[in-house]
């Protein structure tokens, strides 16, 4: 069977390594080799290249036999590099998955890579005891929480349940490992005079509209930066929420008709102060397309949250500026996201229902926002103490 060899360099802790890739003719799935160079980054690309070749060529010899019609000739220097197939794995998995879930398997890839890189153990003998090992050096040497390492522990999972399924591991050693016990995140909220001195201080900003939306409706930072003024009724008062925004893989902002969960599409009512920034940011935007002119961006035309220039406000710029107005107006330090959990905590305290505080927020299950928000009732809990005692004074 004629199999096709191909290389690349990739960076691993500083230093050049080569990669040979082809696809098997057989199983029909990727396979990989890799050595190092050990050439460091600077000034050696084109001696890494020539180290490259010559490992192309030796990979070519050394399976030039390997896939026959009637036959697979084993080889027993065939064994996979447990770093090898991670990579392969999440690469494999790529276009399967949303880019900021691919980012995030490949920023756990290089923590991997850093514990596991010295060891070059083959996929095979990774043990029990590697994977526990790794998973103390994340809680002690790098301070990450249970929270953290969960998604670590996610990853190796999924990437030993393929290599099981694919024959490569004659045992799933993640199946002996339990996933890490999540710790219940407290998160701080404003409360109401908090959120009147917030509001307040913000009034005339030109994140006003933004800030107002995180508060009021709870949304997300994709969400309220992926709304249009084609998803506003201003005639029936009705917000349509059916966009976010996200990353692509070249870091650009990019907008998705692909929400979280089936939930978080939903119609909101345009509140009347909601309804008046908004019409606000209309006559805004139409008075710098006029001062602008042709330097105007419309790439993001009918957006809401643009900045002066039509380009679309940053996610982190909206985060940085909510950190810097607290801090101005001497509230304590939550993140933007605890505006939402303030949202949802301010409305359980006046009586909402947690089924109609899930509708609003676009939770998938009410046990999300039952976990989630629960412990802030702490009003609820003195009312409650208030009538025992009555209730116990009574029958003396």
């Amino acid at each position: 069977m004629k199999v096709k060899f191909n290389h690349r360099l990739r960076e691993r802790n500083g230093i050049y390594h080569v990669v040979v890739y082809w696809i098997n003719p057989i199983t029909k799935e990727q396979e990989s080799k890799s050595k190092s160079t050990g050439l460091k980054l600077k000034g050696n690309k084109k001696k890494a290249e020539e180290i490259g070749e010559a490992f192309l060529k030796e990979v070519k010899e050394q399976y030039k036999d390997a896939y026959q019609d009637d036959k697979v000739v084993k080889i027993e220097e065939q064994k996979i590099k447990f770093l090898d197939f991670l990579e392969q794995s999440i690469t494999n998995s790529k276009n399967t998955i949303q880019y900021p879930t691919y980012k995030s398997y490949k920023d756990q890839q290089r923590i991997i890579e850093k514990f596991f890189s010295q060891k070059n153990l083959d996929l095979e003998a990774v043990t029990v005891a590697n994977i526990l090992d790794f998973y103390n050096h994340l809680s002690i040497v790098r301070k990450n929480t249970n929270n953290t390492i969960i998604h670590y522990h996610a990853l190796l999972r999924k990437t030993f349940t393929e290599a099981h399924i694919r024959k490569l591991i004659k045992e799933n050693i993640m199946l002996e490992i339990p996933r890490p016990k999540k710790e219940k995140y407290i998160s701080e909220v404003f409360n109401l005079k908090e959120i009147n001195t917030f509001l307040n201080y913000i009034k005339g900003h030109k994140f006003e509209l933004e800030l107002n939306l995180a508060l009021f409706y709870g949304f997300r930072r994709s969400e309220l930066l992926g709304l249009r003024f084609s998803v506003i009724d201003f005639d029936n008062n009705t917000i349509l929420v059916n966009t976010k925004i996200t990353s692509s893989e070249e870091e650009k902002l990019v907008a998705k008709q692909k929400m979280k969960n089936d939930s978080s599409y939903r119609i909101m009512p345009l509140l009347a102060s909601i309804k008046e920034l908004i019409i606000q940011r209309m006559e805004r935007i139409k008075r710098n397309k006029n001062f602008f002119k042709s330097s105007y961006t419309k790439k993001w035309e009918g957006f809401i949250c643009v900045g002066e220039d039509g380009e679309l406000i940053k996610p982190d710029r909206v985060t940085k500026t909510f950190r810097r107005l607290i801090k101005e107006c001497g509230l304590k330090k939550i993140r933007l996201h605890d505006l939402r959990h303030s949202c949802a905590t301010l409305l359980y305290e006046q009586d909402i229902q947690l089924k109609d505080i899930q509708m609003w927020l676009g939770h998938s299950d009410i046990q999300t926002t039952a976990n989630i928000y629960s412990h802030f009732d702490y009003t609820r809990k003195e009312k409650t103490g208030e009538i025992i005692e009555k209730s116990l004074k009574n029958l003396k």
